[in-house]
């Protein structure tokens, strides 16, 4: 049999150890990195449940609205409108345009839902349009 010779273990290469320093940094980076992002999963599921609820606050809003309600119970169903339109303001294309005094409009994101209102302030007509 054959020996191996005496300075058989400082013949191999082996990697230099990477200073603790290193690996501090790098579990550091790690750490802000991940703490980062669960922060930003936080924040991005937070507005998606505030833009839901929105939604659903006016979807449902929306379908209790009748024709012959008064203004007021609409702004206690939905809030305040985003925006007022009179009739100098509604386009011709319309109906609400020839029998409406103003439209209230309730927007979200792309959505926006209207209800227009005669001189009485009676509810005469309800619109939903998306991507306006």
């Amino acid at each position: 049999m054959r020996q191996a010779p005496e300075n058989h273990l400082h013949a191999r290469s082996y990697p230099a150890r990477q200073p603790k320093r290193f690996r501090t940094y790098i579990f550091v980076g790690v750490l802000i990195l991940g703490l980062g992002f669960c922060f930003a999963l936080v924040i991005a599921v937070s507005k998606y449940n505030s833009y839901m609820g929105k939604r659903e606050h006016l979807v449902s809003g929306f379908a209790t609205v009748q024709i012959g309600s008064p203004k007021q119970s609409v702004v206690q169903m939905l809030g305040q409108p985003q925006e007022i339109e009179n009739p100098e303001q509604l386009s011709s294309k319309t109906n609400v345009s020839k029998t409406g005094f103003e439209v209230y409009w309730y927007r979200l994101s792309m959505e926006r839902w209207g209800v227009a209102f005669d001189r009485g302030g009676k509810v005469i007509d309800k619109r939903y349009n998306v991507s306006y």
